[in-house]
């Protein structure tokens, strides 16, 4: 699975628009898997949150 691409929101930098695709394709293929433990799946849908309306709500927000 590719690694998902979030910049540290507490140094400034969050993630950028150009990287949104990549991750959301990476999350879409890390749910095609059934995750070995509750951990996998939990860092799954995280990821997924952060990347939830990525174009239409801030980085906080999210």
């Amino acid at each position: 699975m590719a690694a998902i691409l979030m910049g540290n929101p507490l140094a400034g930098q969050g993630a950028l628009p150009k990287d949104a695709a990549a991750a959301q394709a990476a999350i879409d293929a890390g749910r095609q898997v059934p995750p070995k433990t509750q951990r996998e799946c939990d860092y799954i849908e995280a990821a997924a949150a952060y990347y939830r309306d990525f174009a239409t709500r801030c980085e906080r927000a999210r």
